[in-house]
């Protein structure tokens, strides 16, 4: 027991003994050490060089646009005045509005208020207890089921298109 009582006391000690650097040291350092590697220019970005970066960079294929192997595309339309497809006449690639986070928020927010209010109407105080409303409760909940088929074909759908799925849910 003694030994290990010792034996942190002199643990203490020489950390004790041991001077750690300032802050200010440290930064003089660093300092040093950036002016003896040489000055470099830092890159930034702004909104005006990323869209000189888009209208640089050709147009990319979505997976829907891509030909079955041995087929040949099946759209033939010629080209509008905006010259390539999806480009503009300054080449500034179109966004693609089914392509958008609103969008598919918005559709899945359709499907949600659907099922909030078919849950709605089966929750009614006594609804479940009327024998008269049978009929009715049976179609709404199909109309429940049919909603949540139709969320989950969306997430589907989502899905093969490469779409985030923090989108849909």
């Amino acid at each position: 027991m003694k030994g290990i009582v010792i034996s942190v006391a002199l643990l203490l000690v020489g950390l004790s003994g041991a001077s750690a650097q300032s802050l200010a040291d440290v930064a003089e350092k660093e300092k040093e050490r950036r002016e003896a590697r040489g000055s470099t220019k830092v890159e930034t970005y702004d909104e005006s060089t990323l869209a000189a970066r888009r209208r640089a960079m050709p147009p990319s294929r979505r997976p829907t646009d891509v030909p079955a192997a041995g087929t040949e595309p099946a759209s033939t339309a010629e080209p509008s005045e905006e010259g390539e497809e999806g480009l503009d006449v300054q080449g500034i690639e179109e966004e693609d509005p089914t392509q958008t986070q609103a969008y598919w928020r918005d559709r899945k927010a359709g499907i949600d208020r659907r099922i909030a209010d078919i849950e709605a109407q089966l929750n009614e105080p006594g609804f479940a207890s009327d024998p008269d409303n049978l009929l009715r409760r049976n179609q709404l909940e199909r109309q429940l089921e049919q909603a949540g088929a139709d969320l989950a074909a969306l997430q589907a759908e989502a899905r093969s298109q490469g779409i985030p799925p923090g989108w849909v849910r």
